[in-house]
């Protein structure tokens, strides 16, 4: 299901907001989004090492798509 609606909200708010936004926000938020699951899913509990990672990579996966 997610595969399926992913396309969907990405072309419509393509439309609304320049791509220099939806892309950036896009993928980081994918990786967001999957970090919250594990937490609240999985009750993941991260040290430091793994928080300043989680934040490098989604200052990257932002930097990377502008």
């Amino acid at each position: 299901m997610p595969n399926l609606l992913s396309p969907f909200f990405l072309l419509r708010e393509k439309a609304e907001l320049p791509a220099a936004v939806v892309f950036p926000v896009y993928s980081a938020g994918s990786v967001a989004v999957i970090l919250l699951g594990s937490f609240l899913f999985f009750h993941e509990k991260l040290g430091k090492k793994e928080r300043a990672a989680a934040l490098l990579t989604l200052c990257a996966m932002m930097l990377i798509n502008l």
